[in-house]
């Protein structure tokens, strides 16, 4: 993974729905997925998450960015 391993994850993971969703979904969902990624490694820049790659998000992470979007 790279410096900003949410980001890399999505657009991995969009691709895949290219033929699944319309193409106004698709810049859409992409927009909140790169932004949902930003809040995360600015959480983990302040030590509040374990981690800013999906893959290794806790529920206890998902816990605290809900928390801290309240």
């Amino acid at each position: 993974m790279g410096r900003y391993p949410f980001t890399e994850c999505v657009k991995a993971y969009l691709p895949v729905e290219t033929g699944h969703i319309s193409k106004e979904t698709y810049k859409a969902t992409s927009r909140r997925l790169i932004q949902l990624g930003k809040i995360f490694r600015e959480l983990k820049e302040k030590g509040i998450v374990s981690s800013d790659n999906p893959r290794r998000i806790t529920p206890k992470d998902i816990d605290l960015f809900v928390g801290y979007r309240r």
